[in-house]
């Protein structure tokens, strides 16, 4: 779009809690009013494509008191649906993902050593989303990283 004006506006709001020593929980969530204005006449007051209305997170970490060293998190996130067009013709439907993972942080002669394992997708969820006008992507399926990390 060479001119003309969108607008974005909304509320977001985050936070953080340690519920004991060993458990946090983190929280988000965002409201987004997002239209086209002045603009070309058909699309005033449509959805601008690829920003969802709502989106929200929630994490939990934990530290396993029983297993020095070991962590423990997960989190969950929805994303609510785009449209993929200007003219608002055609949607991808909302999606929520969870996530987890660990670490496990270990001294090994004299030095630190930290092991970790994720899952991206747990479910394996089949989605689409989109990144800008006009726009379809296919999300990532199951993902299973694991890393080493060495503290010299």
């Amino acid at each position: 779009m060479q001119a003309g004006e969108l607008r974005y506006q909304g509320l977001e709001v985050n936070g953080h809690a340690d519920l004991q020593r060993w458990l946090t929980v983190n929280a988000g969530a965002t409201w987004l009013d997002a239209e086209y204005r002045a603009t070309t006449p058909a699309i005033v007051g449509n959805r601008i494509e690829s920003t969802p209305r709502f989106q929200a997170v929630l994490g939990v970490n934990a530290k396993v008191p029983q297993v020095a060293g070991l962590s423990l998190h997960a989190d969950a996130s929805y994303v609510g649906a785009q449209k993929v067009n200007s003219a608002n013709t055609f949607e991808v439907p909302a999606v929520t993902l969870v996530n987890a993972g660990g670490a496990y942080r270990t001294r090994i002669r004299d030095h630190y050593v930290t092991f970790r394992v994720q899952v991206n997708n747990l479910a394996n969820r089949a989605y689409w989303y989109s990144t800008s006008s006009n726009t379809l992507q296919i999300g990532a399926p199951r993902q299973v990283s694991v890393n080493a990390r060495f503290d010299y």
